[in-house]
């Protein structure tokens, strides 16, 4: 424990993400590892918060983006935003591709696997100069928002170390609003440390807590007797033999 309770206020299935993108990017591969995780707006005042925060961290494991050794294994990036006015988690989960910037859109296709088609022009610099043929997809605003120098090579061409490349996410779902009900203590059985719609006062909180005291003071003295009364039965066992 604890345990957490959510209310799913608003969900939407891998398949719904995917159906309403114009490209998206899933593979198997992306699978392979898990995904980076990035929490927002967790840092106000609150247990429940904390809990919250600390919850979710341990749902994946930890990644040090400092310090991971091989950058290809980061491929999803997962997202939690809590909005301090409706208190409600926005779930997202992203896709991550990186590309290298700093060069037109002619020459970012000619590094690509599938080569364009190029049977209208007269001469390759009209694919390099003017980028022509080229779908509206590629044509994706890059800024400093998304753009990183990269401590080491990473999967796509043109990917190299310490060169610009930006970091484009895809979203693939699912996507879901979770708002905190309330956390109990323990796994399910014990007090509720918290609840979103219901609020005691010290006087009650210490009230609850008197009464789980003396449930758990009965419930060792019976124990306590029931141990007495096994090795009573078992001593007369013991002289009868």
């Amino acid at each position: 424990g604890p345990t957490l309770y959510f209310h799913v206020a608003k969900y939407a299935l891998i398949k719904d993400v995917i159906s309403s993108l114009k490209r998206h990017r899933m593979h198997e591969q992306q699978f392979s590892h898990h995904p980076l995780l990035v929490l927002n707006n967790f840092g106000t005042e609150g247990m429940h918060i904390k809990l919250m925060a600390t919850m979710f961290q341990n749902m994946f494991p930890s990644i040090n983006v400092h310090k991971v050794l091989n950058l290809n294994s980061i491929k999803r990036c997962v997202l939690l935003n809590y909005d301090p006015v409706s208190q409600e988690v926005e779930f997202r989960h992203y896709s991550l591709k990186v590309v290298p910037v700093g060069m037109s859109r002619g020459v970012k296709k000619l590094m690509q696997e599938k080569f364009p088609n190029m049977s209208k022009l007269e001469d390759i610099s009209e694919l390099l100069m003017k980028g022509v043929n080229l779908s509206e997809s590629e044509a994706e605003q890059d800024g400093d928002h998304n753009i990183t120098e990269l401590p080491q090579v990473y999967s796509g061409r043109g990917n190299m170390a310490s060169q610009q490349s930006a970091v484009r996410l895809t979203e693939i779902g699912p996507r879901m609003t979770l708002q905190l009900v309330k956390i109990v203590e323990g796994m399910g059985e014990g007090k509720v440390l918290y609840h979103s719609f219901v609020s005691k006062t010290e006087e009650e909180l210490q009230e609850i807590l008197k009464r789980k005291e003396a449930r758990l003071k009965e419930k060792e003295e019976r124990k306590r007797k029931q141990e007495q009364n096994i090795a009573l039965k078992k001593e007369k066992r013991d002289q009868n033999k």
